[in-house]
């Protein structure tokens, strides 16, 4: 991690077959010489509502992967949060981006910018939703889609 030149966080939450609320974390790092890798730190289980139980997930997950000590050095040297465009993710006063820069932002010797930035994905999808809205036939379409999923998803 010490020829990193930057690191990446991304946190996406997601509700598992039981109806268990986690949040799951992986980083990218670009080194020095511009190789790229991105490593799954696992999934985090959410205790509490809001931003506050998406960090305090995010951070127990990351400590049980790669230990405390990692952990602290990797949150303090990280450039980038990407998240879908959820309040709870975006807020300015109690999102998740601001309670990390917060806790992670705040120490003087850290002058390293965070840059947090709305996955495209979940911002395609949200377009995606408006034109299924708009257009009858795929309307249709995916209604018979999701209607096939959950027949498949509940029968034995």
């Amino acid at each position: 991690m010490k020829d990193v030149l930057t690191i990446s966080l991304r946190c996406d939450g997601s509700v598992d077959r039981s109806q268990i609320d986690k949040i799951y974390i992986l980083i990218k790092v670009i080194d020095k010489s511009g190789k790229e890798d991105q490593y799954f730190i696992g999934a985090g289980l959410i205790s509490k509502r809001g931003a506050e139980g998406i960090l305090d997930a995010v951070e127990i997950a990351s400590i049980n992967t790669i230990g405390a000590e990692a952990t602290e050095y990797v949150f303090k040297n990280i450039s980038s949060i990407v998240t879908h465009g959820a309040s709870v993710n975006t807020g300015e006063r109690r999102g998740l981006w601001t309670l990390f820069k917060q806790k992670y932002r705040s120490l003087k010797e850290n002058s390293i910018p965070l840059i947090t930035i709305w996955c495209a994905a979940h911002r395609s999808n949200l377009a995606r939703k408006d034109t299924n809205s708009s257009v009858s036939e795929v309307q249709h379409l995916v209604s018979t889609l999701t209607s096939l999923c959950t027949f498949f998803h509940t029968s034995t």
